[in-house]
């Protein structure tokens, strides 16, 4: 799989989407563009098809 930096994209292909059991997560297999597969946890569910992943930081905020 490629390595990319904070803040770029990867273009991906979602393949797979299916619910884990008793978890309220959704299994997402997909793949990229060297034909590498990968798999993420979401709380939503998403269709299969084109979509773009993304990697951003979000510091933690203190009071």
């Amino acid at each position: 799989m490629k390595k990319i930096a904070l803040g770029e994209t990867l273009p991906i292909n979602i393949i797979e989407v299916s619910e884990v059991e008793g978890k309220n997560k959704f299994k997402v297999v997909f793949r990229d563009d060297d034909n590498f597969e990968g798999i993420m946890y979401l709380d939503v569910e998403i269709p299969k098809g084109a979509a773009e992943l993304k990697i951003v930081h979000k510091e933690k905020q203190f009071e």
